[in-house]
């Protein structure tokens, strides 16, 4: 009966406080050197040319380039290990493998026909079991290519993501959001200072008319502001889609080609829209591009670019950009190291406003403590001419678990407006992943801003944010 409360507390907890977990890259350096994180334990690689794995977006994400629908792979990761506690009876959660030396398809002899896997893999009885034992440290045939496709899927289970994205012709998946938040200090009278609201929802499928090869993805977002505060008003105060394209993905080199609506990588992105980064690129995960893009991620490097068209609609949330995105990447196991150099050069005749901005970002896991950084560098013309940087450090420690300690420290030259003067950005709190598809998240966020051109303002506020989020 404790266990049955416990749960229904937390669900209710999650329930009305809510943060998405789209793009958010750190956790890819924080499974990197887990093998077992994206599938069952103890596989052999395909040759380069058919090999799709990869630590880029698209090892967990429909979108290559991050964020929205995850893959089998990024609800492999979900339901087994991004969470600190299960619940078989209740709500029917993954128990995770054991290490490849437990599974029998890694003691069968091999068949003059082949080795056929058998239909499951074991799993741990424990509720818990160290990272440390599907590391490459433990496992040395991570690095082997298999002599045929047989005997690759010799050490493939039944259920193992490899086989699902295969065999399912439609994927769906969502999230929704809730958000608490305190402000204090320089306010103005016409800011809510307190709010709780449903900030967020976001409902995506994907239906393969060509299984493996050939996708078709829709996402539609619902989303709200703090003057709605009933329920019912997170889906009827504003909708629109976030993307809608047509993807030919896991070719040649893990190789892909999209086109349509949707978010192009461009640096670290991460779910807070508000953050100072976002706000004075003006790139958030509300942002949509009409584009098509190409890219490639064979295993360690990746690449992408992306010509972005206007939508010539007219419509606010839809941008009326056109250019060219370029990413170049790579994501290794050794300290989970990552590096992306993103490229932005577009035109906004609609609205006169040209922007060139360049980023470059990485991160690392060392022990427990994962790092994140990116530093942007941009010049944006819309009326005025605005240069200038911001760089941004995110740090996390798991104390227990999935449950983290942050601390993110962000600074720029200019304000969030792009004009003259200096902005900053303190963050403290904690994150928790407590069961499969839930998170929360509770910061004390500073923000301080000081404008130099006229007769020179300052501005400084607190707040207390309490976000949640329930994915699936």
């Amino acid at each position: 009966m404790k266990s049955i409360a416990l749960t229904a507390f937390l669900f209710f907890m999650t329930g009305f406080a809510i943060e998405s977990l789209h793009a958010e890259p750190w956790i890819s350096n924080r499974y990197a050197q887990n093998c077992a994180a994206c599938h069952a334990p103890g596989r052999l690689n395909l040759p380069p040319a058919g090999r799709r794995c990869t630590l880029s977006c698209q090892g967990c994400h429909v979108n290559p380039n991050g964020g929205g629908l995850r893959n089998e792979y990024g609800k492999w990761n979900q339901q087994r290990w991004l969470r600190s506690f299960k619940n078989e009876k209740t709500f029917g959660h993954k128990r995770i493998p054991a290490p490849h030396y437990k599974q029998p398809y890694m003691k069968t002899k091999p068949k003059k026909n082949g080795v056929y896997p058998i239909k499951n893999f074991t799993v741990v009885k424990n509720p818990w079991v160290h990272d440390y034992q599907f590391t490459n440290k433990v496992y040395k045939d991570w690095h082997k290519d298999a002599k045929s496709k047989r005997e690759f899927l010799s050490r493939v289970p039944y259920n193992d993501p490899y086989r699902l994205e295969r065999d399912f012709d439609t994927t769906v998946g969502g999230d929704f959001r809730w958000v608490f938040g305190s402000l204090s200090g320089d306010v103005p009278d016409t800011v809510i200072t307190d709010y709780s609201f449903g900030m967020a929802a976001d409902l995506g499928v994907r239906i393969r008319p060509v299984r493996e090869k050939i996708s078709a993805v829709v996402e539609a977002r619902f989303s709200n502001g703090p003057l709605n505060t009933e329920p019912e008003d997170l889906f009827t105060s504003d909708a629109f889609v976030r993307s809608a394209y047509i993807i030919a993905d896991d070719l040649w080199y893990n190789t892909y080609i999209m086109g349509g609506i949707y978010l192009p990588m461009f640096g670290n992105y991460t779910p807070d829209h508000t953050r100072l980064a976002a706000d004075i690129s003006g790139i958030n995960q509300n942002s949509t591009h009409k584009g098509v893009g190409i890219g490639t991620a064979p295993n360690v490097p990746f690449a992408n670019i992306n010509y972005i068209s206007s939508t010539l609609n007219n419509q606010s949330e839809f941008a009326q950009d056109e250019g060219v995105v370029i990413n170049v990447g790579a994501r290794a196991v050794t300290l989970s190291l990552s590096g992306l150099l993103s490229y932005w050069n577009t035109k906004d005749s609609f609205n006169d406003t040209e922007k060139e901005m360049i980023a470059a970002s990485g991160g690392f896991m060392y022990k427990d403590i994962i790092g994140t950084g990116e530093v942007i560098n941009f010049n944006i013309t819309d009326g005025s001419k605005n240069k200038g940087f911001v760089g941004t450090i995110e740090l996390k420690y798991r104390v227990w678990r999935e449950n983290y300690l942050m601390l993110n420290y962000a600074e720029s030259n200019t304000t969030r407006a792009r004009a003259e003067g200096q902005a900053t950005e303190s963050m403290l709190g904690v994150k928790s992943f407590l069961y499969p598809g839930s998170e929360l998240e509770l910061l004390y966020i500073s923000r301080f801003e000081k404008r130099e051109s006229g007769t020179g303002s300052t501005n400084n506020t607190q707040l207390i944010q309490l976000q949640a989020h329930l994915y699936f």
